[in-house]
């Protein structure tokens, strides 16, 4: 009997609190960049040393649209005096920076950096190097360049804290962002203050400090006019009071949400986010399906898509519907590789399908697991049902055994399938094919009880087939492993029928004589009956007639004391052409 058992999975976005409840644990915040104005600060920088003409051209500069207009800026800027040396390149990188063209404002800088150019320029590069990476998703060259500024340069600018605690923070770094980010809660720039809030709120909501979390945030949305900030807030404060416990206001918040404010990555988090509370708070399951389905759909590439179509896979599952339940866990066998959603989903598969009886699926979603999943702790139970349904199946299509023998050639179910197949082939009058499975259990489980008779039909059917050399090394295997067999005279027969019919009478003469003399106390009458009888019948083939009569009397002596006139007649027939 196949017996199912189903296991509630858990992933990475997931953990089960003391009260036996839930928690929403928030993935990564979606990264709002600080609006750096590197022209203004020139600007600034240019009137402190009464460079009008730079501001002049900043000014008409600030009109044009790069990387559109570059080659006329360029132009531009020829008319400038490169005085203090770097003015054209840093006015260019500021102006390469603010036309949003990051990758070109990364790679110009770093020459900036590496050239000689006032301090000022050169710190103003920096921050367009780090600011550039951060836009770039770059946070490991971010962190690097900003914590060189943080060592080398006195007194940095409070962006450059900001901008390491953005790289650490998105290096998964987590516990090191407060040293940065609370620096800036109370600073004056307003915009950087609110980015700071945002960052250390988030950071706590992954550290699942909730109660910081939450105070953060709220003083963050409280001071923050950027609409698109604002709703990613408020997915902050929702996953907050939910693990907190608020779970009725954190939930109405949520679903209350304009969703058409979200657009990109602040639509991902809305339905990541509302998804998971939905779903955790047992509240709406139509919300949960919707969005976990729309997340599916609309960012498939998104690194939680795995897990969230786990999530809806127990939506469908807890509600009866198989075939949809079914058919997420598929879509995570064939896009993910080796991750935990996609053990967990070959297992679910295994048992769902198992479910459904449709044995072969269940099987390949089994082996596929222990396949690349070796180690996993589903990785037994796994192996229990797949060869429960190798038994099975097996019995049903030989194609089978080959996966069988390779998965588990020591099941002790195997012996069971070849004696079968062996059976169903001797009944259907194909004695090559019952000979194969027969032999092949004998000689794979010798120590299976079913191995003694197998052998002894496999020498048989050899015999029938007339396979002579088969036939006598199968019925030697058999005398030498299996030496108090019930029929062992019968297969010393076998042995002598398979060795003359192989033109080799002396052969038969010398195994026979050797087992009288050895194993006589195992032989019983009649196997001594039988041996006679063919070393007669091997003498009479060297043309020793003398011999042959003598061992075939014994023979016919011997099959008359144990009543076997079925072999008493035959003797008589091999006396009769024996010549006096």
């Amino acid at each position: 009997m196949l017996l199912i058992l189903i296991l509630q999975d858990r992933g990475f976005e997931e953990q089960i609190q003391e009260a036996g409840e839930y928690e929403v644990v928030a993935y990564y915040k979606p990264y709002i960049p600080y609006n750096y104005k590197p022209l203004d600060e020139l600007k600034f920088v240019f009137s402190q040393i009464n460079k009008q003409d730079a501001i002049n051209i900043i000014n008409e500069l600030s009109n044009f649209v790069y990387p559109r207009d570059s080659i006329l800026a360029k132009e531009r800027l020829k008319k400038l005096k490169d005085e203090p040396k770097g003015i054209r390149d840093i006015i260019l990188n500021s102006l390469i920076f603010e036309g949003k063209d990051y990758e070109g404002a990364f790679n110009k800088s770093f020459s900036i950096i590496n050239s000689n150019v006032i301090q000022t320029f050169e710190r103003i590069a920096y921050k367009i190097y780090i600011f550039s990476a951060l836009n770039l998703g770059k946070y490991k060259e971010a962190y690097s360049i900003a914590n060189f500024v943080i060592q080398n340069f006195f007194e940095p600018d409070s962006i450059i804290y900001y901008a390491c605690g953005e790289a650490f923070y998105y290096a998964h770094e987590f516990e090191k962002v407060d040293f940065y980010s609370s620096k800036l809660y109370d600073n004056a720039d307003i915009n950087l203050r609110v980015l700071s809030l945002y960052l250390g709120g988030w950071n706590n909501l992954n550290l699942r400090r909730y109660n910081e979390a939450l105070s953060l945030l709220n003083r963050s949305y409280e001071i923050a006019t950027d609409n698109f900030l604002r709703i990613i807030l408020q997915i902050g404060i929702a996953v907050a009071k939910f693990n907190l416990g608020d779970k009725v206001n954190s939930y109405n918040s949520i679903v209350s949400m304009n969703e058409n404010l979200f657009t990109g990555q602040s639509r991902a988090e809305l339905l990541y986010h509302r998804g998971m509370i939905a779903f955790y708070n047992k509240r709406d399951d139509i919300v949960a399906e919707k969005d976990f389905s729309r997340f599916i759909q609309d960012f498939p590439k998104d690194e939680r898509a795995p897990f969230v179509a786990l999530k809806l896979s127990d939506l469908y599952r807890f509600k009866g519907d198989i075939k949809n339940a079914i058919s997420n866990l598929e879509w995570i066998r064939l896009n993910f590789d080796k991750i935990m959603e996609k053990e967990n989903a070959l297992y679910l598969l295994g048992e769902l399908y198992l479910s459904q009886q449709d044995y072969q699926k269940s099987l390949y979603a089994y082996l596929e697991l222990m396949d690349k999943f070796p180690t996993s702790s589903y990785a037994s139970t796994a192996r229990l049902r797949a060869e429960q349904i190798l038994s099975k199946l097996a019995t049903d299509d030989e194609k089978y055994i080959d996966t069988y023998k390779r998965y588990f050639p020591t099941s002790p179910q195997l012996p069971d399938v070849y004696y079968y197949w062996g059976g169903k082939y001797l009944n259907d009058k194909n004695d090559e094919k019952a000979s194969y499975y027969f032999y092949r259990l004998a000689l794979e489980f010798p120590e299976s009880p079913k191995a003694k008779e197998a052998i002894f039909i496999a020498g048989q059917l050899f015999l029938k087939l007339k396979k002579w050399s088969d036939a006598s090394e199968t019925f030697k295997r058999l005398i030498r492993i299996y030496p108090e067999h019930g029929r062992i005279g019968d297969a010393y027969g076998g042995l002598a029928l398979a060795y003359l019919n192989q033109n080799n009478p002396e052969g038969v003469i010398s195994f026979l004589t050797k087992a009288l003399r050895e194993d006589r106390g195992r032989l019983s009458e009649y196997d001594k009956g039988v041996i006679y009888m063919y070393l007669g019948l091997a003498y009479e083939s060297i043309g020793n007639m003398e011999k042959a009569r003598e061992y075939l009397e014994i023979s016919r002596n011997q099959f008359f004391g144990v009543g076997r006139t079925d072999m008493l007649e035959q003797v008589n027939q091999y006396l009769d052409r024996i010549p006096r």
